[in-house]
């Protein structure tokens, strides 16, 4: 049996690359004469969800091909197959004779008087050109895309809840994503530029995980002013800016002056450079290295060809196989990853957990107990109810092995139960995604790796972590209870005062104010700010961090930080031409009157 496997392995390799030689004999041919296919495809939509997966196995395509007459007819453009996939489906190394038919459109397939199996491939297929020129351009194992014919741009696809937003703001007509993606590059803004700018002789490893959100960057943004390594994920960014009242923000990185405005598309600009390094890499990662010495950026991971947390649990036997294998654990790595909502769930409840216990000491939480290597992720089980974890890429590892029991070639040491509290995994939980929910990332945990450097990294210092965030959160929540007093009932602090003399100008700015903003951080009068010039104001400034309210001398920190007093500004509206030529005015909080004074 094994003989006859060697035999049918070492034909199968030879067909591929006999075909993989005729594709380059004759590619610049068949581009011509597939050009027709391709702009017919281009006519109904300018841009393509790609999934590079055979359609017959729905395993990632290495070389795309399509049957001859299926490109002459202009079939299927969607769907093509994967060359040593398809050899295999058809059967056609042990049957030359047997009749064929395309797997899609379920043609009969034309077969030639020949008996050579290459030949029979070279008559009946050809490669797929389009797929095949974007498959070279994303790297061995390409992940979901989405092509932009115009500009021929490529883009990776989000997924879950950012590849929603990224539907839905698209095309919309005020702050749509569209122009921002879609206009062209400023070469001063791409890695290589700041690189120089930077006076960057000796390279560098740098962490490319979102300013704002500590997601992993998939579209990688940055301002025009913006001279730093380091940068936001647009649909993350957009988000965020969108959600605000103000529409804008600073950089968050010390003493960068850019400013991102969703009305400015131009005040944002794509590195396009270290989008490619992303794209060209593995299907998980958030550690890149740039070596200037050969003008060579790329995702840290695939640059070295190995990673230790799963080098610590399997060995293989080549080069080839242990990328296949990376590939394999990073795309399971990667659904838990973007599984946020599961992330933070389980980290609440486990939090909560009555008898957990975070003891005060100075222990060093940077090290992975099981593989004793530096945490990147750090992840446990479901069921654990002790403070240690470990990478999730060395738990995806055990995952799979639970899920494909076979797969023990070159495994250390055989696992089907969590390292940390021996709870046993199963492979028989379903649906498919409740598989990879038996572990999780610890977001608190994570947040305070992104903020604190190695040798911070203790257990103490997680403590005061946690202490910290309880006191923003409370903080946070205790400002948006404010917030909902104060935009349901306006006056409320007021109640006891029947009028008030009221300023009719800008506390800040002095300029007649137009739409009146409050601060939620104002509790303690009643005059207001203008949106109009207030946002004027943070233009020419940069920042509002070191403004403080001339009244209360409470800080502003941010635009987003105010509200637009409706009630106030129905009454300002109402008695808008009495107001021209006066200063201050009386408001009668019952009956929503205003007395000019």
């Amino acid at each position: 049996m094994d003989k006859k496997n060697e035999e049918f392995n070492s034909i199968l390799s030879k067909l591929i690359l006999e075909f993989s030689q005729f594709t380059q004999e004759i590619f610049e041919q068949e581009q011509n004469n597939q050009q027709a296919w391709i702009e017919s495809q281009f006519k109904m939509t300018q841009s393509l969800n790609i999934v590079f997966d055979c359609c017959v196995s729905r395993q990632k395509v290495k070389i795309p091909v399509s049957f001859t007459q299926c490109i002459k007819k202009k079939k299927h453009f969607d769907d093509y197959f994967d060359l040593e996939q398809l050899i295999v489906y058809l059967g056609i190394i042990n049957d030359k004779n047997k009749q064929l038919q395309c797997p899609s459109c379920k043609d009969e397939i034309k077969m030639p008087q020949k008996t050579n199996i290459i030949d029979i491939l070279k008559e009946i297929l050809r490669p797929h050109i389009f797929i095949y020129n974007l498959r070279n351009q994303v790297g061995i194992y390409p992940k979901d895309i989405i092509y932009y014919h115009k500009q021929k741009l490529i883009i990776p696809f989000y997924k879950g809840k950012y590849q929603t937003y990224f539907n839905q703001h698209y095309h919309q007509d005020n702050f749509g994503i569209q122009p921002i993606l879609l206009q062209q590059p400023r070469e001063e803004n791409q890695f290589f530029s700041i690189a120089n700018k930077l006076n960057d002789y000796t390279g560098c490893d740098f962490v490319n995980v979102c300013l704002i959100s500590q997601i992993r960057v998939n579209i990688p943004v940055r301002g025009t002013q913006c001279v730093h390594y380091e940068s936001y994920d647009l649909i993350a960014l957009h988000k965020h800016l969108f959600e605000s009242e103000s529409k804008m923000m600073n950089c968050t990185m010390s003493g960068c002056k850019s400013l991102f405005d969703l009305r400015f598309p131009e005040s944002f600009q794509i590195d396009f450079q270290l989008l490619q390094a992303g794209r060209e890499g593995l299907s998980f990662s958030i550690n890149f290295t740039y070596l200037p010495n050969i003008k060579k950026l790329s995702e840290m991971l695939y640059y070295k060809q190995r990673d230790e947390f799963i080098i610590s649990y399997k060995e293989v036997k080549s080069l080839d196989v242990n990328l296949e294998y990376l590939n394999k654990m990073y795309e399971i790595a990667e659904s838990i990853f973007v599984n946020n909502e599961n992330n933070k769930k389980q980290t609440e409840l486990f939090l909560k957990l009555s008898n957990i216990s975070i003891p005060n000491n100075d222990d060093l939480l940077v090290i992975c107990p099981i593989t004793n290597y530096g945490i990147e992720l750090p992840a446990r089980c479901r069921n654990c109810k002790g403070l240690k974890v470990t990478d999730l890429r060395y738990l995806v590892c055990i995952l799979n092995q639970v899920k494909n029991e076979k797969d023990f070639d070159g495994v250390k040491k055989v696992q089907k139960e969590c390292p940390l509290c021996n709870s046993p995994f199963s492979a028989q939980v379903k649906p498919p995604l409740k598989f990879i929910d038996q572990i999780y990332i610890d977001v608190k945990l994570m947040k305070f790796f992104l903020q604190a450097p190695f040798y911070q990294r203790t257990v103490k210092g997680y403590k005061q972590f946690l202490f910290q965030q309880q006191q923003n959160d409370k903080q946070i929540l205790e400002q948006i209870q404010i917030f909902k007093n104060l935009e349901s009932k306006t006056w409320e602090y007021a109640k006891n005062i029947f009028m008030y003399k009221f300023s009719l100008h800008c506390i800040l700015t002095g300029k007649r104010i137009q739409i009146p903003l409050r601060s939620i951080k104002c509790t303690n009068h009643y005059d207001c700010f203008d949106k109009e010039s207030l946002e004027e104001f943070q233009l020419k400034k940069g920042n509002l961090e070191s403004t403080s309210c001339p009244k209360c001398e409470k800080k502003i920190e941010s635009i987003s930080n105010f509200y637009i007093d409706q009630q106030l500004y129905e009454i300002l509206q109402n008695f808008s031409k009495d107001t021209q030529n006066h200063d201050y005015a009386l408001i009668q909080i019952g009956s929503k009157k205003l007395t000019l004074a």
